[in-house]
């Protein structure tokens, strides 16, 4: 190929330097050393559309060598730089092609490309140390783009990575920079273990790290963290096993536990959030169970299980509304999910329930449809202080629960409180609640309104007991 020919043409002239000698002047040595320095910079050209960056650069600066004025390989070279993302080099180059052609736009702005794009890759290592790692990662976007085959880079991109919390991110990265830099690599076997420890998937955490320190016995943080990452297992794992004897007050305990061992590992601590969610319900303890739902939901917004987990905690509160909402969302987040005809099926059925039952303001503030005016605001503002947000315990979450039931008390009591909206809301409600009785198809036996009230509440417990016979069951470990 062409580059071959150009080697052979480079050997020749390094012959011809050696046959006219150091002392040699004149012509025809400066004429043998300006056509060795075209020779080098054209070869650069092949080796850099083959792809060989670094044989490129090597090319180029010595072709500078042998004539300093050749703006051609400079600016090859400096090509060639920006790509392997070595923006100082690529600088220097930039202007050493410059010296030749001083104003050249061209070469400006290719000078101006690489400053910029240094001065980011500083910033971002700055960044990096000081731990603001969403700030280094905007500053290496950029660079990146431009030098994607640039391993110190994407070292450093995987590091911001790691720091915000994209770990299958920085997993794929690393998958990746593996291909090229093989196994050997101690530091990306280091952060491929942080990927798999920050996504939860310990047991690959234990493999990689355990390899690296096959290689280098004396990688101290490797071993810490190697350390951590069976402990969790075996908590999980123990908590687990003491759900399964039926022993779900350890089981709690032992989550609890496994969950003070580390605040680093978002996904792990959900699913354990999810499985004392699990237990809470297993015991009756709802609003628990709906706490740590929330708080695996913090830590991961697209946590399905979790999501379905709390709306079987909201149906068995009788709060239809939330459960149709955590069914939606559960929908949206995972539409492709294995089980979604299941889920289908709850979210017919709250749907139905939170039909069935309507959304009664009287319910919402806990008074008779009798209660006095003076009832309806001591219930409201024992409501309002009770559920406001402010006043929420956990993340964003629990406060975005808080939230809408603060905003029921307050839309319940704006109702109730005024006596013409009153009346009208109580007229409509008879309306509705006449129009289900219709529906359902049951009629009082002897005008007894009693009676009618108990064949429609079996009608609809039966219904609902189909409709949910499997959503009670246990959704598996996360």
């Amino acid at each position: 190929g062409a580059a071959s020919a150009y080697t052979r043409a480079i050997t020749v002239l390094a012959q011809l330097a050696g046959a006219t000698g150091p002392a040699a002047g004149g012509s025809a040595k400066e004429d043998v050393e300006e056509l060795w320095s075209a020779v080098l910079g054209n070869r650069a050209q092949v080796l850099l559309k083959l792809g060989q960056r670094e044989e490129a650069l090597a090319d180029c600066r010595e072709s500078l060598k042998h004539n300093e004025n050749n703006s051609k390989a400079a600016m090859r070279g400096a090509l060639a730089a920006v790509e392997l993302g070595r923006f100082e080099d690529s600088v220097a180059l930039w202007l050493a092609a410059l010296k030749s052609h001083p104003g050249a736009k061209e070469l400006e702005e290719g000078l101006s490309f690489a400053r910029k794009n240094g001065e980011d890759v500083g910033r971002a290592s700055s960044l990096l140390e000081e731990g603001s790692c969403a700030r280094a990662l905007a500053y290496l976007r950029a660079p990146l783009s431009s030098a994607p085959h640039a391993p110190h880079l994407s070292m450093l991109m995987v590091r911001a990575l790691l720091g915000v919390g994209s770990f299958q991110e920085a997993a794929t990265m690393c998958e990746s920079l593996r291909e090229r830099l093989g196994e050997a690599d101690i530091e990306l076997r280091f952060l491929r273990g942080k990927a798999n420890f920050g996504s939860g998937d310990l047991d690959g955490a234990v493999k990689t790290w355990s390899a690296l320190l096959r290689l280098d016995p004396d990688h101290e943080e490797a071993k810490r963290n190697l350390k951590l990452a069976r402990t969790m297992a075996k908590a999980k794992s123990v908590a687990n096993d003491l759900f399964g004897k039926g022993e779900v007050s350890a089981a709690i305990e032992g989550y609890t536990a496994a969950l003070a061992l580390t605040t680093e590992c978002d996904t792990f601590n959900a699913a354990l959030l999810y499985n004392r969610a699990v237990a809470h319900g297993k015991t009756g303890k709802l609003q628990d169970a709906i706490h740590d739902c929330c708080s695996a939901l913090d830590l991961n917004p697209s946590y399905t299980r979790a999501l379905l987990q709390r709306a079987r905690a909201y149906s068995e509160l009788k709060e239809h509304w939330e459960a149709v909402a955590d069914l939606e969302r559960a929908l949206e987040v995972e539409p492709g999910q294995k089980d979604v005809a299941r889920v289908q099926q709850h979210l017919t059925a709250a749907r139905a329930k939170l039909e069935a039952e309507g959304d009664d303001h009287y319910a919402v503030l806990g008074v008779l449809p009798d209660a006095e005016e003076a009832a309806v605001r001591k219930a409201y503002k024992r409501l309002a202080l009770l559920h406001h947000p402010d006043k929420a315990v956990g993340g964003g979450e629990m406060r975005a629960r808080a939230e809408r039931r603060f905003k029921r008390v307050a839309d319940a009591h704006s109702i109730l409180s005024d006596k013409e909206k009153r009346r009208e809301y109580d007229r409509e409600r008879e309306r509705s609640r006449a129009q289900r009785a219709g529906r359902s198809g049951y009629r009082p036996k002897n005008g007894d309104p009693s009676s009618r009230a108990r064949g429609e509440r079996a009608h609809r417990d039966e219904f609902f007991r189909q409709a949910y016979e499997n959503y009670a069951g246990f959704n598996g470990w996360g």
